[in-house]
């Protein structure tokens, strides 16, 4: 069913993800030794600037190929893993190992791994 695919910049992936962590935003802390201790900032809670990690044990070549087309775009996409809301991402990096499908008869790729770094978010519609 196309309602559970995942879609970056326009193209629906036909095999989401093994894996995926859930997008949090994080809240930024730095400690800083002074002479009679620590000193503690904090900020705001933000999404922007969050890796996002997709692997996959094994994903067609033709998939593959139609991924690495956007990897190699330089301006911001959109992500929709569906119920998390959309995201603005780069891919910043695209890997795996090819196979020349000895038995399968046709190219795979396996152990892949892509990770985005969220520019943006909108929360999906309630």
């Amino acid at each position: 069913m196309i309602l559970d695919k995942m879609i970056l910049d326009g193209y629906v992936f036909p095999l989401n993800p093994s894996t995926m962590p859930i997008p949090e935003s994080k809240k930024l802390v730095s400690e800083v030794k002074t002479y009679s201790g620590s000193a503690i900032f904090q900020w705001p809670e933000v999404i922007q600037g969050q890796d996002v990690d997709l692997t996959w044990t094994y994903m067609s070549a033709a998939q593959y190929e139609q991924l690495r087309t956007i990897y190699l775009k330089d301006q911001v996409v959109t992500f929709d893993p569906k119920y998390l809301g959309t995201y603005g991402v780069i891919v910043k990096n695209l890997t795996g190992k090819y196979h020349d499908g000895a038995f399968h008869q046709v190219p795979f790729r396996i152990d892949v791994e892509m990770k985005l770094n969220i520019r943006s978010f909108t929360a999906d519609a309630p």
